[in-house]
């Protein structure tokens, strides 16, 4: 599984952050709901503000 997401994160680079951050996020979220019994939605621009700027690394390293 790990070679599979390894050469598709290689072929795709963006859709891999998108989907590592999205994939992150939840299970983020998840927990949060989990221990909390609440869920604040400002605590999706962190998470948000660090895959924008993955996004650009990502962008300016070719």
């Amino acid at each position: 599984m790990y070679k599979k997401w390894s050469r598709f994160a290689k072929e795709h680079p963006y859709s891999g952050i998108m989907i590592a951050g999205i994939v992150g996020s939840i299970i983020g979220i998840t927990i949060e709901y989990l221990i909390n019994q609440d869920f604040h939605p400002d605590s999706i621009w962190p998470a948000v503000t660090i895959i924008i700027v993955l996004l650009l690394f990502e962008k300016y390293k070719k």
